[in-house]
């Protein structure tokens, strides 16, 4: 007779790496929050603390139990141990596998598709005797998120982090190169609902005598409405 497949348990850590697929050092987990820059892995502090040094984000996962082979990412508005559905639980990332945390020193990389960023990279692996999963925070999300949930299996218990997740706003942009006159989209996230922002830029101008610069700074476009975050 088949039994019900139960969720895991415990508690997960937000922490950063100095660098991927094979990192040297792991920080955290954080005690109190993390702040991480949404469409990106970057952290830019830990407890108040700001980052010095490349920090890319992290969880720790030393302190879950797993009852199944697999498990999900999921972010979430509450850190309640159960997965609501969206909009408070959103599925980002791949579906990972538990036996790739034996990937030590070099963590294995694992490519998803995450909405707003097209194919992103994730590592899973060992770092140092803990358990790891880094990749970015999704650039369509607003910074009511604070949690990550860990689930794999099909009813309530799940493991949720420890710490809050502070998402701050980032920018993507694409193309990021190009020749001048061509368009450029951009995409924002991490905002607060219904919040109006404006975009600006600016540029440096190297003279090609080398008699110097000139730097201009003007609106790109005002009056944004973040609506849901992003």
């Amino acid at each position: 007779m088949g039994g019900v497949v139960r969720g895991s348990t415990g508690h997960a850590g937000l922490s950063f790496v100095d660098q991927v697929p094979t990192p040297t050092t792991l920080t955290g987990p954080a005690a109190v929050s993390e702040n991480v820059t949404a469409g990106s892995t970057v952290v830019t502090a830990q407890d108040g603390v700001a980052c010095a040094t490349t920090c890319l984000f992290a969880i720790d996962l030393s302190g879950v139990t797993f009852s199944g082979t697999q498990f999900k990412l999921y972010i979430s508005q509450d850190g309640f141990s159960q997965i609501a559905g969206a909009p408070e639980d959103i599925q980002y990332g791949p579906t990972f596998n538990v036996a790739d945390f034996s990937h030590s020193p070099t963590l294995k990389e694992v490519d998803a598709n995450v909405a707003g960023l097209g194919t992103q990279k994730f590592y899973i692996g060992n770092v140092g005797g803990t358990d790891v999963v880094v990749g970015p925070i999704p650039i369509q999300i607003s910074s009511a998120y604070n949690f990550i949930k860990i689930f794999d299996g099909q009813v309530t218990s799940v493991a949720v982090t420890s710490g809050t997740m502070n998402i701050v706003p980032g920018l993507t942009l694409s193309p990021t190169s190009g020749p001048a006159g061509s368009t450029v989209s951009a995409t924002g996230g991490g905002f607060p609902s219904n919040k109006l922002i404006d975009l600006v830029y600016s540029y440096s101008t190297v003279f090609q005598n080398n008699t110097g610069s000139a730097l201009q700074t003007g609106n790109w476009t005002t009056g944004i409405n973040t609506t849901a975050g992003y």
